[in-house]
């Protein structure tokens, strides 16, 4: 199975710094950040280009090398500091929304330097501060305590479309609200606000929304976390999935937090997974990662708890946009569901117990507040109520709570995938989701910001023994029979 540019460019940027060997191979058209990405990891022989990609690098290669070469980009290859003055004269135009093709190889290569080299503290808070590049803050709503839980990324993560709906249903109670922040797909992950785009009429609201914010009525927002918010960070952000240079802790944290800066809460729970199938590896990193977080939030009157936990494998039986919002709408529900999806479940209660603990409040309570929310019924009724509030159709919302599977992927292709030898299910995930979020939940020609319907569904877990033939997962979407025998690849399976 032949991997994305971006996820083979992330492959040899980690090879890269951690300076070993490794076949890394890109031989088609690639666009001009990762042209800039490509010079700066051939210059440590970190990646061997053919084709079109080599004609590409070739074309631009002697314009990127005399920008870093002379002053005053010279100083953004710093490895200790970086002067505000450099990033605001020469970094800034790159990240605009006015960027030339050349403009945006020199970001893939600056963003390639930093990511070999690794991003200390000072850095990240000097990026921080750059990517905010002088918006102000919203104003925090102060007639009820506002929180949030916002990600580092991973897999198949349903966390920002469980627990909004919780947090509606105990508004009330609790005396709370939330701007709760969503992006799109960085890398191979799927994002919060391109899986909710499957949605017919769903849109995010922007930062003015919040002048005018009715509790009562909408306790609960989706508040996109795109250019509206943070124009560089934005940029940026898509600029990073693209070349590889995700998993560098300081550029997540700087991304992360000038976010968070942008449109504050009282209380922000940092969900900080790492793991294989995570952005950082171990939990050390990700102790350190939440710390740093954590630092630069002080500086700027953001309370924010990191918590942290391991992600291996799929987190749930379903990765996809429409399989993975099915999967949610399951478990607010109360219907059966499998162990690993139920687990998200219970992280969610586990959230909404953190925040009233770090608020200072009973976190036994706010436990059992949201087992009472989902057992009566009123999860569910919340999840779509906030819907309503982002504008989806009220046709799709009535299908929904009459049959979820039929309106989340009824009139979609549905491919059996089984298993071609009997042993046990052994697969990489972050090549899974690779496939997924780039040949299944592809965009649309409704727009940059509409992908389409689908998603996969596991029948059985990894590990899991299987024999020849048997049923092992189940593909959805428009774009099944084109991604089935990549996804049949990276599991091991024929498409049926």
């Amino acid at each position: 199975m032949t991997a994305s540019t971006a996820l083979t460019l992330a492959r040899a940027m980690i090879d890269g710094r951690e300076k070993r060997a490794g076949d890394h191979l890109i031989a088609a058209q690639i666009d001009p950040a990762q042209v800039g990405a490509v010079l700066r990891l051939a210059e440590s022989d970190g990646i061997k280009l053919q084709g079109a990609a080599l004609e590409a690098a070739r074309s631009i290669k002697p314009h990127v090398h005399t920008v870093f070469h002379t002053a005053p980009a010279a100083g953004l290859l710093d490895g200790e500091d970086i002067a505000p003055a450099i990033l605001e004269s020469v970094a800034a135009p790159w990240l605009d929304a006015t960027a030339t093709p050349l403009d945006l190889a020199c970001a893939g290569y600056w963003l390639a330097d930093m990511f070999l080299r690794g991003v200390n503290d000072r850095r990240c808070a000097r990026i921080t501060d750059f990517l905010l590049g002088g918006v102000h803050s919203a104003p925090k709503v102060t007639r009820r305590v506002s929180v949030r839980r916002y990600p580092t990324g991973g897999i198949s993560e349903k966390q920002a479309i469980l627990l909004p709906a919780l947090l509606r249903a105990l508004s009330q109670e609790m005396d709370w609200c939330s701007p709760f922040l969503v992006a799109r797909k960085l890398a191979h992950t799927g994002g919060t606000a391109d899986k909710l785009s499957v949605l017919p009429g769903f849109a995010t609201v922007d930062r003015e929304r919040l002048m005018t914010w009715d509790l009562n009525c909408a306790p609960v927002y989706y508040l996109s976390a795109g250019p509206d918010l943070c124009p560089r960070d934005a940029m940026m952000y898509r600029l990073r999935g693209q070349t590889g240079t995700v998993a560098d802790p300081g550029l997540m944290a700087a991304s992360i937090m000038c976010k968070q800066i942008a449109a504050p809460a009282d209380l922000v729970i940092l969900d900080v997974l790492y793991g294989r199938t995570a952005f950082l590896n171990d939990r050390a990193s990700a102790a350190a990662f939440g710390a740093t977080c954590k630092m630069i939030g002080s500086g700027h009157g953001v309370l924010l708890e990191p918590s942290l936990r391991r992600a291996d494998g799929l987190l749930g039986r379903s990765l996809g946009a429409s399989c993975e919002i099915l999967e949610v709408v399951r478990l607010v529900r109360g219907e059966a569901v499998h162990p690993l999806a139920l687990a998200e479940l219970h992280r969610a209660i586990n959230f909404v117990a953190r925040l009233a603990a770090v608020e200072g409040r009973s976190p036994d309570r706010a436990e059992r507040l949201a087992e009472a929310a989902i057992a009566s019924g009123e999860a569910f009724d919340h999840l779509l109520k906030l819907w309503r509030d982002h504008g989806v159709d009220e046709a799709f919302l009535r299908q929904v709570a009459h049959d979820p599977s039929e309106a989340l992927l009824g009139g979609t292709d549905r491919i059996e995938l089984r298993a071609t030898c009997n042993g046990p299910l052994a697969f990489d995930a972050v090549a899974l989701a690779d496939v997924v979020n780039t040949k299944l939940n592809r965009a649309t020609p409704r727009g940059p910001t509409s992908i389409a319907r689908g998603g996969l569904e596991l029948l059985v877990d990894a590990g899991d023994r299987c024999t020849a033939g048997e049923p092992i997962a189940v593909l959805h979407g428009s774009g099944a029979r084109n991604a089935a025998a990549a996804v049949a690849s990276v599991l091991g399976t024929t498409a049926g």
